[in-house]
């Protein structure tokens, strides 16, 4: 059970940084709002495109098969930011939204986010459950509060 927890996280964490990859790609000279779709409607697509059995639902196989879509994505995505090639997102690469969100990964101070960095970022997020605490796998229904631990007897 635990394993299919783990598993779902990753699965959130991908989502996440499939959604970051998509505030990336917002044309940030225009300033054109693109709306992100709900958990729900990025739910539903990713069981239209990766429910290979028709089921309802992922099995490890399929799950895999969405991770590794979604990190292949998200490399893709970093990589068209990154316009001077370096390996590393900085502020004028990226809209000023990505930017707020992005920079809090910035561990080394440099300026810049590194995939290393994001990397780091995006499994921290996953294994909490997601963002605000209300991610896949998240014990606590949702509500961005800690379990309450069991009474001792």
């Amino acid at each position: 059970m635990k394993k299919n927890h783990l598993i779902t996280a990753i699965i959130a964490g991908s989502i996440a940084l499939v959604g970051t990859g998509n505030l990336l790609a917002e044309k940030k000279d225009k300033g054109e709002k693109k709306e992100r779709p709900s958990r729900e409607e990025m739910h539903k697509k990713m069981l239209e495109k990766f429910d290979a059995d028709g089921d309802g639902k992922l099995n490890e196989a399929e799950r895999k098969k969405a991770h590794e879509a979604m990190k292949k994505r998200g490399a893709e995505r970093f990589a068209k930011a990154d316009k001077n090639g370096d390996g590393k997102l900085s502020q004028d690469e990226v809209p000023e939204k990505a930017w707020k969100r992005m920079s809090k990964a910035d561990k080394d101070g440099d300026g810049a986010v590194s995939k290393e960095e994001m990397a780091a970022m995006h499994k921290a997020r996953a294994g909490k459950g997601g963002k605000k605490g209300k991610g896949a796998g998240d014990n606590n229904q949702g509500k961005g509060k800690k379990p309450k631990k069991p009474a001792e007897s």
